[in-house]
């Protein structure tokens, strides 16, 4: 069954969408906490969520953001992460880092090698992968950075566990294969049982099924 949100889509004109879209962000920054997640969780799902006693995995996923463990932020730091990486399994599993700054310049970029991935690490999806630094405008890629760091993720999506994460940018080695990421792989944990595993492809990712 389709989402409410995917049927406005194939109904609306392509300027009444953009009405509703602008409309949807401002009743986003606006709406009380708990008439916002039922809201959003109503769009999505078509049904309200159970805060008290969520059962279902997307109702465990707005409790999360709802009511973060104080870990979520250091798990969501693409920076501070590492740290808890190379403590809890090793170093070994960590993707290769070649800088992280609060602000990019031109010149930040010039010191990079002509394959990296930038991201940035308070957010989810700000992300770009660069295979060839030399085909690239700097300028405009360091613009892109500059504005990623801007952006309060925990006031969009309001996942309150972003707003203790000092926004800045991480370049790391770019994982790729002829030009394109590997499959990412996720295992979901309940109550210490592990679950299914999901895996996004490059596909998916570019269609935005992304987490």
């Amino acid at each position: 069954m389709p989402s409410i949100k995917a049927s406005l889509r194939e109904v609306l004109p392509y300027k009444a969408l953009i009405f509703h879209r602008k409309a949807q962000k401002l009743l986003d920054l606006i709406l009380p906490e708990p008439i916002f997640y039922q809201r959003r969780y109503f769009i999505l799902h078509g049904k309200f969520c159970s805060f008290k006693e969520p059962r279902r995995f997307s109702e465990k996923i707005f409790h999360r953001m709802r009511y973060p463990s104080p870990i979520f932020s250091i798990l969501a730091d693409k920076v501070r992460v590492r740290d808890y990486i190379e403590k809890t399994v090793g170093n070994q599993y960590l993707v290769p880092s070649y800088l992280v700054c609060e602000q990019v310049t031109v010149k930040t970029l010039e010191t990079l090698p002509d394959s990296f991935v930038m991201k940035a690490n308070h957010s989810s999806g700000q992300i770009r992968i660069v295979t060839e630094k030399h085909k690239e405008d700097l300028e405009a890629l360091a613009r892109m950075a500059n504005d990623w760091l801007k952006k309060d993720f925990s006031k969009l999506a309001r996942e309150k566990h972003y707003a203790s994460i000092q926004p800045k940018v991480i370049f790391e080695k770019a994982l790729v294969s002829n030009g394109k990421p590997p499959d990412d792989y996720k295992v979901n944990v309940f109550n210490g049982e592990t679950g299914s595993p999901l895996m996004y492809s490059y596909k998916s990712c570019k269609a935005g099924l992304r987490t």
